[in-house]
């Protein structure tokens, strides 16, 4: 049966499979422009503002999260540190590092990992005793179901160097509120739905607003003084995706010079892949004397087109993954570029041998040379 899924300006997502409309979400910011993807079993939906969210049945909504390993607790378990007797080797058989996200399922609780061992991994406390995120009904024990979510650095902090994402909590700051002297959060790439590591507390919290302050989950005894670490999901807020030869393209909200590159066949792995623990990413700032911001993306034949406001590109390849040592190694590479932008997204059209893409001076076309592997 086909079904059609329609956004609404309040916020919602209704679908329709041939007799009545029935709403089957709610919680996008209003007034939003939601686009949706699909690979494989996924149907992705997503606005550049509100975190990603997917079904595989039309009925079942949740956050499309960048997961490492998703499993049920075992072994040697605790309320501060997690087992799994199909994990024989968290180090060698994961990619679960320092500073990752437990997201306890059956608790509806998290935890940042402090340590990665053989055995198991440690983590701030889950339980009746925690703080922040960490606070549960009863303390993590065997058979809890849980997934671990791949962050990566959020670096907001105005250092003397490059931004880091270390800072102790500023005058301002209370169990709800946290201030950095000199930021002003609101100018910064933080967003709802980031995490805040209180290191002092050993406890996280979750962005819940953002102003020259942020409000976060309540991690009881925070002052001023307390040291922070701030995080993000390594999966991106997208503002617009492409699904190309099994990868998940992004474009990434918060800097749309990126394009974030999934695994294969796993919109939910955004950096195991790369071995490496930022994600995979095309960045568009370095290709060309100006740099661009992308609006559009679209497969022509094997070739993956990008198109920004100044530049299309053109790129052949199936696999972008830069890391010598992925199996095979990457074969992307850049073959072309016109020099004119596109001026929206859903601008860019593969009709059989030929490519269309809408400029400010109408539609321009690209196409294959008959005898020629080129464009």
């Amino acid at each position: 049966t086909a079904t059609l899924f329609a956004s609404c300006d309040n916020g919602t997502l209704h679908s329709f499979s041939g007799t009545v409309w029935t709403q089957v979400y709610s919680g996008f910011t209003p007034n939003l422009v939601v686009r949706s993807i699909q690979m494989g079993e996924k149907l992705i939906f997503f606005n550049g503002t509100d975190r990603n969210i997917s079904t595989e049945n039309g009925t079942t909504f949740s956050e499309l999260r960048a997961v490492i390993a998703r499993g049920e607790t075992a072994g040697a378990v605790s309320a501060a540190g997690i087992d799994d007797t199909d994990v024989t080797n968290w180090v060698l058989d994961t990619d679960v590092a320092t500073d990752d996200i437990v997201r306890n399922i059956t608790k509806g609780a998290y935890a940042r990992i402090t340590a990665v061992t053989t055995a198991n991994c440690t983590h701030t406390v889950i339980g009746s005793a925690a703080t922040g995120l960490g606070q549960a009904a009863g303390n993590q024990v065997a058979g809890d179901r849980y997934e671990i979510i791949d962050t990566v650095a959020l670096n907001i902090i105005p250092t003397d160097g490059d931004p880091d994402n270390i800072a102790l909590a500023g005058p301002g700051t209370s169990t709800v509120v946290v201030a950095v002297s000199g930021v002003d959060f609101s100018a910064t790439d933080i967003r709802t739905g980031d995490f805040i590591s209180n290191t002092t507390r050993s406890a996280i919290a979750m962005v819940s607003g953002v102003s020259a302050n942020i409000v976060a989950t309540s991690i009881a005894g925070q002052v001023a003084g307390d040291s922070l670490v701030f995080f993000k999901s390594a999966m991106p807020l997208t503002q617009n995706a492409h699904v190309h030869f099994g990868r998940l393209y992004a474009l990434d909200a918060r800097d749309q010079r990126q394009i974030r590159i999934s695994g294969k066949n796993n919109p939910e792995d955004m950096t195991t892949d790369a071995g490496t623990l930022e994600s995979a990413s095309l960045e568009f700032a370095n290709f060309q004397p100006r740099g661009d911001i992308l609006k559009d993306m679209s497969s022509f034949q094997r070739f993956f087109v990008a198109g920004g406001r100044n530049t299309v590109f053109f790129f052949e390849g199936t696999n972008p993954i830069t890391d010598v040592s992925a199996d095979p190694a990457s074969d992307f590479k850049i073959i072309g570029v016109f020099p004119q932008g596109v001026v929206s997204p859903k601008s860019i059209v593969s009709i059989g041998n030929d490519l269309a893409f809408i400029t400010k001076d109408g539609v321009q076309t690209a196409q294959m040379v008959r005898d020629s592997s080129t464009l």
